[in-house]
């Protein structure tokens, strides 16, 4: 863990912020071949001076939006090429997380679940973080734009693992009476 000082934060959240709109940007411009030359200018030095020391932390607590958009980052940046130091910090970011039902999260979910094909990302850890994003669906608040997204990447992972199927499946009948009574 990282710590920053407290005159920082700010400077250090809208960082994460800008890095997370050129990172977007850059995939919403597949064609341009930025992103492929984000990865291979950018990235080993993005690693060593800022990834490497995730998570961070501040005396206002954890800096926890920052560190969900730094591992959005790094798995969009990273590609096939993400190392088992990094799928680690990022398991232990999304699992420690208290700001549950942020979109932030979601997108690592999303990009972890959807996108990542590289060795290091073993089948074990794959279901793993597809029974947590279960476990948080009901974290995010009925009919938002946020439990609707988590709703439709369920469905699709659905469809890859039979297992995820029954567990969420199970407790939907109860989400669903939640619904009604909103």
């Amino acid at each position: 863990t990282s710590f920053i000082q407290n005159e920082v934060v700010q400077l250090f959240s809208s960082i994460t912020g800008i890095l997370d709109k050129i990172v977007r940007y850059a995939v919403l411009n597949k064609n341009s071949g930025i992103l492929p030359h984000m990865r291979s200018k950018y990235y080993t030095e993005l690693k060593a001076r800022m990834f490497s020391h995730l998570p961070y932390s501040s005396q206002q607590g954890k800096c926890e939006e920052e560190n969900l958009r730094l591992c959005s980052i790094i798995l969009t940046l990273a590609g096939d090429n993400l190392d088992l130091d990094m799928i680690n910090k990022i398991e232990n970011i999304i699992t420690t997380c208290k700001s549950q039902g942020s979109l932030e999260e979601l997108n690592v979910y999303e990009k972890i679940l959807s996108n990542i094909k590289c060795a290091n990302f073993t089948d074990e850890r794959r279901k793993a973080i597809s029974e947590q994003l279960v476990e948080r669906y009901q974290s995010y608040e009925i009919g938002s734009s946020g439990w609707t997204r988590c709703q439709d990447l369920l469905a699709s992972l659905t469809l890859e693992e039979e297992d995820l199927v029954h567990t969420w499946v199970s407790r939907l009948p109860g989400v669903l009476v939640q619904t009604r009574d909103v």
